[in-house]
């Protein structure tokens, strides 16, 4: 059982998101019962590229950064986690697996939500989906924009 004061501080954390303000109080009630908060030390990995897709992350400090490998072992692609971002996007909606490597360049501390929960607040929640969408939509700008920068392709 989660203590009241971790509740009362992830409650505030997720009102605080343009996507998840937009969730019923109850549902926020129900999210602050379920989610668990980790403290991560610089150089720790969150997750594998191809472990189980098991929980979304809510970052609440700390940088991250999420990389994949080919089987050569060489980055092929790579972006950062800063706070009040969720990560893994890539996935989210069906994923059987990480698409990416996660490792904490800092200490950091995220809020770790089970996959299901969050599958479950897509499916049932549209004024959510949508400012989520826009969440998504503004990081994928946002990597393309760094992609042009350092003319990648």
């Amino acid at each position: 059982m989660v203590n009241n004061q971790l509740e009362l501080e992830v409650k505030s954390f997720l009102e605080g998101q343009s996507d998840f303000a937009n969730l019923p109080s109850s549902e926020i009630t129900r999210l602050s019962q379920v989610i668990r908060k980790k403290k991560i030390r610089q150089g720790q990995w969150i997750f594998d590229q191809e472990d189980e897709f098991e929980y979304v992350f809510l970052m609440k400090e700390g940088h991250v950064k999420l990389f994949s490998m080919n089987l050569e072992g060489d980055m092929t692609s790579v972006s950062y986690i800063v706070p009040q971002m969720v990560f893994p996007l890539r996935g989210i909606l069906q994923g059987r697996k990480y698409c990416y490597n996660a490792v904490a360049m800092c200490t950091s501390e995220v809020y770790i939500l089970p996959i299901k929960e969050m599958r479950k607040i897509i499916v049932h929640h549209y004024t959510f989906t949508m400012a989520f969408m826009r969440r998504m939509e503004h990081h994928l700008h946002r990597s393309e924009k760094t992609i042009r920068k350092n003319n990648v392709f």
